[in-house]
């Protein structure tokens, strides 16, 4: 039998007023993982331009009192019959499915497939901004054709996703010139990896 248990989270009340929209709860919720998930004790939560965009403008899939956020950072608390190589107490951050409760939240049921260990040397306050932006990055680079030694323009290199985005591309082979706004330059070159030029877009 599954009983629900005290998660505090904040939730959406308010469609279209985007000042008003999430308020801090104290719910009774389900936290039984099934199979193939855990429950994460959220330490840490990252803020992404797709978290205040959905908040923002309500998807139809999102109903009142649902739990945005799609990155967090913590340690598993409990783990699903069929999960292997997670173990309670590990430190771990996550990509949140949109469609399922978020990491606004105490505490956060994901697929253990949503997962990435985090080593020691690296603080969950660091880890829960990072699964977002570099996943995006990531398949911004798959999608060009590996060709060592070929030019690349990254714009917005001052970003998150661009800076992860220069680095990406250089350990790849190409030569990649990256292009940041003037109050951003200096941000993306501390992320120069000798292969290419910086440029300002001001």
């Amino acid at each position: 039998m599954r009983h629900p248990e005290q998660v505090f989270a904040w939730v959406l009340v308010a469609k279209g007023q985007a000042t008003q929209a999430l308020q801090w709860q104290s719910l009774q919720n389900d936290l039984s993982p099934g199979p193939d998930e855990v429950v994460v004790r959220n330490e840490f939560i990252g803020l992404n331009p797709v978290d205040w965009k959905m908040i923002r403008n309500w998807p139809p899939f999102w109903e009142q009192g649902h739990i945005p956020g799609v990155d967090g950072a913590g340690r598993v608390c409990k783990v699903g019959s069929k999960v292997t190589g997670i173990t309670p107490g590990q430190r771990v951050c996550y990509h949140q499915d949109l469609h399922r409760s978020g990491s606004f939240a105490s505490h956060t049921v994901v697929s253990s497939k949503a997962l990435l260990q985090v080593p020691d040397t690296l603080p969950l306050s660091t880890a829960a901004a990072l699964p977002c932006p570099l996943m995006t990055a990531w398949q911004a680079i798959e999608k060009i054709p590996h060709r060592p030694d070929a030019q690349v323009l990254i714009t917005g290199a001052g970003g998150m996703v661009g800076r992860f985005l220069v680095q990406l591309a250089a350990k790849r082979g190409f030569r990649v010139t990256a292009m940041a706004s003037p109050t951003r330059c200096r941000t993306a070159s501390a992320g120069r990896t000798g292969r290419g030029g910086l440029g300002s877009s001001g």
